[in-house]
């Protein structure tokens, strides 16, 4: 039996336990380059005071409950906590006996005539360094790369004129050799680059190591906004998981409905984001000092709709003190020019001291696995350019939905205009997991957690389900023409929408209209409450969709039944299935 292969964090895991609960006896291998399991959660990516911007009951799975350890008292959970609970599910669903750590994929190509492809894989040490044991050529039927939007770090291109201390990427925040740097007494200036949640938690982690931090911010879509733990005593990430929350979102997801129609037709939408800005942004009293001032997200009360930068939650209450203090911290609007023996440039002019340097400048869009040309035909940004035709196809296809998306959703009119410069820079994924092209054809390959949300665990959940039914078979999807149409609706509503959308695929407060639209394609109940009430204003949590895999298993064996009936009357199949058990 051919090999099914996935490139693994968090997403891959739940892809693996859930495609191998609906084909038991496919050969499955799970490949990850870090040294132990969890990709953005492994353990050499966990740094001191890490903390998951959801609280307990939310960073799990389904069918697996997180207990207690690692869980503080206001409900937040360490970083800890979450490995210990990945690898305990991996432990539970038997996932370690196909994990192979410290093995980096260095190529994916697709094999001749179709039907399948090669891996190209290394052996790496702890460090992620590559040893020189030679590539070995995996052959897999099915690929699921799992790799996700923070896998390869973005280096901004610095000149650098002999500079005699550390420049590290906050990817690096958790390894043994940063935490020597932290330990180490003689490094005491530390630039910090970059405004993303990131950047807030490498300024806080360096604070409570006692360096003295120089935060530069270079002018653009500005800081991410930092929501409070709480909002009306209730946390952040809770109220963010509610219907009612997502309802106030013109989001492309949702089912067509009168009250959808009305919001849209009204300022109400606007309205009720500007009040949910004031309220998250009121706790850290920007307007306090001069570091508050040029911390404030730069949209003011239009930044949480258009969400220009990354959004993140203030994890600890009292680095607000710490900033407003100022006497450990200054913050900068401004651009790194260079790196000098023993400092930082500025583009004003401006000398920083420093000793380290950590870059918290975001990831690269461009997936490095494929060449430019396999890239382009699975729909992934790409620097090959296409045809004439092809180009004009999507330029059409993009213009088209542009004016359908601005039809059906007027709040979206006055977004913030600009959008990408090139088709070939766009994630061209149907439901952000599978090809739009004729590379679809043969369901042999999938892509999960490329889209931005704030709640990965039930995304990851309804993603792997899908992309499970449709490598086996069980799945229907439209055909190339429709499926184009409709990732440049999407991509157009993204663009409008969420600013962060333009660079990356984007839809923060859309998950769950998202999620439901999975399980639609797949036949699922969405409504997962007891009444309509709860469905309203209760908190969505993974717990409550429980059992959803066996739900799918039992509706797909009883289409087969009919279909097998279907048969043995002479009639044509209702439709192709695969067995899956």
């Amino acid at each position: 039996m051919a090999l099914e292969a996935l490139l693994t964090w968090p997403a891959g895991l739940i892809t693996a336990k859930t495609y191998l609960q609906a084909s038991p006896t496919a050969r499955v291998l799970l490949l990850d380059s870090s040294n132990t399991l969890g990709g953005t959660w492994s353990q050499d990516r966990l740094y001191p005071h890490l903390l998951a911007e959801t609280r307990h009951g939310h960073f799990e799975f389904s069918d697996l409950r997180m207990g207690t350890e690692g869980v503080n008292s206001d409900g937040t959970v360490s970083g800890d906590a979450i490995h210990a609970y990945l690898v305990r599910y991996a432990e539970k669903f038997n996932l370690l006996k196909i994990l192979r750590n410290q093995t980096k994929v260095i190529r994916v190509q697709r094999k001749e005539g179709g039907m399948g492809w090669y891996v190209g894989i290394v052996p790496v040490n702890e460090q992620g360094k590559e040893l020189g044991d030679g590539e070995e050529v995996l052959r897999a039927e099915k690929l699921v790369v799992a790799t996700g939007m923070t896998s390869h770090p973005f280096i901004p291109s610095i000149p650098d004129y002999g500079f005699r201390g550390q420049i590290i990427h906050s990817k690096e925040m958790g390894t043994e050799t940063t935490r020597e740097l932290l330990r180490n007494e003689k490094i005491k200036a530390v630039v910090v680059y970059g405004g993303s949640k990131s950047a807030f938690d490498a300024v806080y982690m360096l604070l409570k190591a006692g360096k003295g931090v120089e935060w530069v911010i270079r002018h653009g879509n500005g800081t991410a906004n930092m929501t409070p733990l709480t909002i009306w005593g209730m946390p952040t990430s809770r109220a963010s998981a509610t219907r009612i929350w997502g309802l106030f979102s013109p989001s492309i997801f949702a089912e067509d409905s009168w009250w959808k129609r009305w919001l849209q037709s009204n300022l109400v939408i606007k309205g009720y984001w500007r009040f949910m800005t004031y309220m998250v942004q009121r706790p850290a009293q920007y307007w306090k000092t001069e570091n508050g001032r040029r911390l404030r997200p730069d949209m003011g009360y239009d930044n949480l709709f258009y969400s220009p930068a990354t959004q993140g939650v203030s994890n600890h209450p009292e680095f607000w003190d710490m900033v407003h203090n100022e006497e450990n911290v200054k913050v900068w609007r401004n651009s790194i020019l260079s790196y000098e023996e023993n400092s930082v440039i500025l583009d004003n002019g401006t000398q920083l001291p420093a000793e380290l340097v950590v870059l918290a400048t975001g990831w690269k869009v461009k997936q490095n696995l494929f060449s430019d040309q396999d890239a382009q035909a699975l729909g992934l940004p790409s620097e090959a350019r296409f045809d004439a035709e092809t180009r004009s196809k999507w330029s059409k296809l993009n213009g088209d939905a542009e004016k359908e998306i601005l039809l059906e959703y007027p709040s979206l009119r006055d977004s913030p205009t600009g959008t990408l410069s090139r088709e070939e820079n766009d994630y061209c994924l149907y439901r952000y997991l599978i090809p739009s092209s004729y590379l679809n054809d043969d369901r042999s390959i999938g892509f999960i957690g490329f889209l931005r949300t704030a709640s990965n665990p039930m995304v990851y959940e309804a993603q792997a389900l899908w992309l499970t039914a449709y490598l086996l078979g069980v799945l229907n999807v439209p055909s190339q023409e429709k499926r184009e149409r409709e990732v440049a609706r999407s991509n157009a509503w993204m663009w409008r929408r969420y600013m962060s959308g333009r660079r990356m695929p984007f839809a923060f407060f859309d998950f769950i209209s998202y999620v439901d639209l999975l399980y639609r394609d797949l036949g699922i109940n969405t409504r997962r409450k007891s009444n309509i009430l709860a469905e309203l204003f209760g908190q969505y949590q993974p717990r409550d969709y429980q059992g959803v895999v066996d739900e799918w298993l039992q509706k797909t064996r009883k289409v087969e039944r009919v279909q097998m009936h279907s048969n043995k009357a002479g009639n044509d199949p209702i439709t192709t299935l695969t067995r899956c058990t």
